[in-house]
């Protein structure tokens, strides 16, 4: 069970015992939304905090990563010479959710053939457990990030340009900065806008 009261969300056991297990919510009134995974608490003025557990609370969504990716070449590979661009987002992995991706990072494979190195920026949101890599050929005119890999490793080697046919990477995943209350409704959140009357 849990309990709002004065800023501070508490567990309360079945015995009656109540613990904190997060603070610093407003004195607003505080609303509670849940689906199978996972329950949120909305204040209408902090951004909305989640638990998988009822203990354990992380921010609703996920920060795009503020750092494009650290790109090089490599010489073993069959990419083909040209100017890449490589971009990552963020994951968690046991809610199946992503950031939107971080800025781009152009390298230049000079050789006849070749691969691509690079490295991420790590995360600080405790629920982010992988990272997923987009790249475009910008020689071939692509415009559209997609999908190389994804994966607990902050870096990626990219051997080969098959991805013209994956997903497009992210850029609607945007953060909630605030919500007054929240429902689920045709597996969508559905959010009260607290500046909205």
């Amino acid at each position: 069970t849990l309990l709002a009261h004065n800023s501070t969300l508490y567990r309360v056991t079945d015995a009656g015992v109540g613990s904190t297990v997060l603070s610093g919510l407003s004195t607003n009134q505080i609303h509670f939304s849940f689906d199978r995974d996972l329950v949120t608490v909305w204040d209408g003025v902090n951004r909305p905090k989640t638990s998988t557990d009822g203990s354990t609370w992380q921010n609703f969504g996920i920060d795009p990563p503020a750092t494009p990716p650290t790109a090089s070449t490599l010489s073993s590979g069959v990419v083909s010479s040209g100017e890449y661009a490589i971009a990552y987002s963020y994951k968690d992995r046991s809610l199946s959710y992503e950031s939107n991706i971080s800025s781009g990072s152009t390298v230049t494979l000079s050789g006849s053939t070749g691969a691509l190195h690079a490295s991420a920026t790590a995360s600080t949101e405790a629920h982010v457990d992988a990272f997923v890599w987009y790249a475009k050929d910008i020689t071939a005119g692509e415009t559209v990030y997609r999908k190389v890999s994804s994966g607990a490793a902050s870096t990626v080697r990219i051997t080969s340009t098959d991805w013209t046919a994956n997903a497009e990477a992210p850029t609607n995943h945007d953060v909630l900065a605030k919500a007054r209350f929240g429902a689920v409704w045709k597996n969508r959140w559905w959010v009260i806008d607290p500046d909205v009357p």
